[in-house]
């Protein structure tokens, strides 16, 4: 059973914190980072697999770290030390929070993270429609419970001013336990007080179809320069086979047309919760 509360952590904003004091807090030397797979590489980052020794703890543990290539400019380094400095001073379940920051003005930095044994869910989410079997089947109880979740992350970062750029399969990682965590967030510079526009409840509809889905890409037929007038016209992604008619709901319900009338994070996981206690009345 997933907890209702948002976090029993006293709010914290991160932005009583200067960037340079961020990473001061942060900051571990050069050699308590080690490389040792490239996992994926960008224009202009790469992620590596490696291993981070925390001093203070005195272990080794394995790690994700994120860095910049060769061609990357000073705009470019400054945004990723931005996303690894944003959540100094928060912690949630259903958070990827940053372990640590190598950074050396004559060396790209280094962003740790902590090591996901599953990678991303959109990697798991194809693993189970591609391959199947018991390690990679997904029931509807399954995918209800991951973007419960995700919306209590949601909830969480609408008490901090935070949002999410880009809620997907992509930027959501596999923990221990089956547990949710979401990575990429960003400051709401303004924000509606019913949390709209910074929010992206239009997002979160997408990765709802992206669960049903396991992960199909959606609008794959659409060029993207075309895509914003296709959805001004009233294009919308279609109920996908063997989708629940009340989980499709809370999709279309994403995708309204006027940003007021779409819902909150609140009550996005408020219905959730609810189909979730439905769906358990018949297990």
């Amino acid at each position: 059973t997933l907890p209702l509360f948002v976090s029993q952590l006293p709010l914290q904003d991160p932005r009583t914190l200067d960037s340079s004091d961020k990473l001061r807090r942060l900051s571990v030397p050069r050699h308590a980072v080690t490389l040792k797979v490239l996992l994926h590489e960008g224009t202009f980052g790469r992620i590596y697999g490696g291993t981070f020794h925390d001093s203070n703890e005195n272990k080794t543990v394995d790690a994700i770290i994120k860095t910049v290539s060769d061609e990357a400019s000073k705009a470019q380094i400054n945004t990723l030390l931005s996303e690894g400095t944003m959540m100094t001073g928060l912690s949630h379940n259903n958070i990827l929070g940053i372990l640590a920051v190598s950074h050396d003005c004559q060396l790209p930095p280094l962003l740790v993270y902590p090591y996901s044994p599953k990678g991303n869910l959109k990697r798991f989410l194809i693993n189970c429609r591609l391959r199947g079997g018991e390690k990679y089947t997904l029931g509807t109880q399954d995918m209800v419970s991951m973007a419960i979740q995700v919306a209590v992350a949601g909830v969480y970062l609408h008490t901090q001013r935070l949002y999410h750029r880009d809620i997907a399969a992509r930027n959501v990682v596999f923990m221990i336990k089956d547990s949710m965590r979401i990575q990429n967030v960003e400051y709401a510079e303004s924000m509606v007080v019913r949390g709209y526009g910074p929010l992206k409840p239009w997002s979160f509809g997408v990765f709802l179809w992206e669960l049903v889905t396991l992960a199909q890409q959606p609008y794959v037929d659409i060029d993207p320069f075309e895509l914003a007038g296709y959805l001004k016209e009233g294009y919308r992604l279609s109920q996908p086979m063997n989708c629940p008619d009340d989980l499709f709901g809370m999709m279309t319900c994403c995708w309204l047309s006027s940003p007021e009338e779409r819902p909150t994070f609140i009550q996005l996981l408020a219905c959730l919760q609810d189909f979730s206690t439905a769906l358990n009345r018949f297990i």
